[in-house]
């Protein structure tokens, strides 16, 4: 069966369809086959990065930057702006079943605690860039209410 897919619910369709993006969204829409789940969603964004960045870990690298003719893994806002993309590549497995798929497939190449660190890692780098986004919105907003305070508004 073809892999088919969709990014009309993405926020930005045309910066997915451009140069380098559209690489990164092609490389994506692939991924899906590999991490083992069909879209992106709020809901689920944090772990479709997580595991690409652990299929990252394995690979040396996912997407191929022309400019430095190396892999180079994914960011999370690389699969943020893709939030929407939706594909067939239906796969029932569970974490655990999945993680056990690539376990048994890539053992000779990464140990599991490698895999697992780049998981576990990739996770922990989003719960940080949200906490930094939250404190610094939660600082301008403190900014603001004192300026007005200030102007006597």
């Amino acid at each position: 069966m073809a892999l088919s897919w969709d990014i009309t619910n993405c926020s930005d369709i045309e910066l997915l369809k451009s140069g380098t993006e559209w690489n990164k969204t092609e490389g994506i829409i692939f991924s899906t086959m590999s991490v083992d789940m069909q879209s992106i969603t709020e809901e689920n964004a944090i772990e479709f990065y997580a595991r690409l960045r652990l299929l990252s870990a394995v690979y040396n690298g996912f997407f191929y930057d022309k400019e430095t003719d190396q892999y180079v893994a994914p960011t999370f806002e690389d699969v943020r702006i893709r939030i929407g993309l939706k594909t067939n590549a239906y796969s029932p497995n569970t974490f655990t079943q999945w993680l056990n798929r690539i376990v048994k497939v890539h053992s000779a190449d990464i140990s599991k605690n490698k895999m697992l660190a780049a998981y576990y890692a990739a996770k922990v780098e989003v719960e940080q860039l949200m906490k930094e986004k939250t404190t610094h919105t939660d600082r301008n907003e403190s900014f603001a209410y004192d300026l007005q305070a200030r102007s006597g508004a």
